[in-house]
């Protein structure tokens, strides 16, 4: 059985996220819109009105990227509370739920297992090696020391929320919304660096517009190889 604190933890993870109004791609508005779950082809919202499911095309990227992103923190948050709820009524499970658990093993070992396509499995394998973000000690002209993320967390957090919901579907919306992005975020980071004073900023927007062209494009180049050999 479910312990009362197990229970109020599964509970908490169905909060919906959001609760601001929702403009979809075909002009449509839901007031109060909350995006309380994201599948392959349909996102659930629930609004003002009552509760919806639309299409994942009809739901801005941004949106999605960030319902995505808020889900899966939570979702980590409630496994690591989960697992320390599990770890202390640990002495308090019975036999019987153990032996369900085998069984229940036992069945999925059994099960079938369906490989998925090639593409399918290309576009997975590609998600898993988003290129990541890495830290790098820089100097000022004062002597200080400062350590700095490379790609700004906001640059990374958008196009790392745009690949994370792309399906082999909405692949080519994925590709287009980043190619789009790609260029006049470059362009914008080499005017930062340009135009700004500060030594670690300078060196961030640098380093930035450094990332987005030596290893994004060529990640994108990728996801464009999957997209054509459907």
């Amino acid at each position: 059985m479910k312990t009362p604190r197990l229970l109020a933890l599964l509970a908490a993870l169905a909060v919906p996220l959001h609760g601001a109004d929702l403009t979809l791609n075909d002009g449509k508005v839901l007031k109060n819109a909350r995006i309380v779950a994201i599948g392959e082809k349909d996102v659930t919202i629930t609004h003002a009105a009552g509760m919806a499911q639309v299409p994942v095309d009809n739901v801005p990227l941004m949106d999605l990227a960030k319902a995505k992103t808020e889900i899966d923190a939570k979702a980590e948050a409630a496994k690591k509370q989960a697992a320390q709820i599990a770890k202390n009524d640990e002495a308090t499970r019975t036999e019987r739920a153990e032996t369900k658990k085998k069984a229940a093993t036992q069945n999925v070992l059994t099960a079938p297992k369906l490989s998925p396509l090639p593409a399918e499995r290309r576009l997975m394998e590609l998600k898993a090696k988003f290129p990541g973000q890495t830290r790098k000690v820089v100097e000022t002209r004062k002597g200080n020391r400062i350590e700095i993320e490379i790609p700004s967390n906001e640059v990374f957090s958008s196009y790392r929320g745009w690949v994370s919901v792309a399906t082999l579907d909405s692949l080519p919306r994925v590709v287009a919304q980043i190619e789009a992005r790609l260029g006049p975020d470059i362009e914008a980071q080499n005017k930062r660096a340009g135009e700004i004073s500060g030594d670690a900023e300078k060196a961030k927007a640098r380093a930035t517009s450094e990332w987005l062209s030596k290893q994004l494009r060529p990640y994108v180049a990728q996801l464009k190889a999957v997209e054509s050999a459907r």
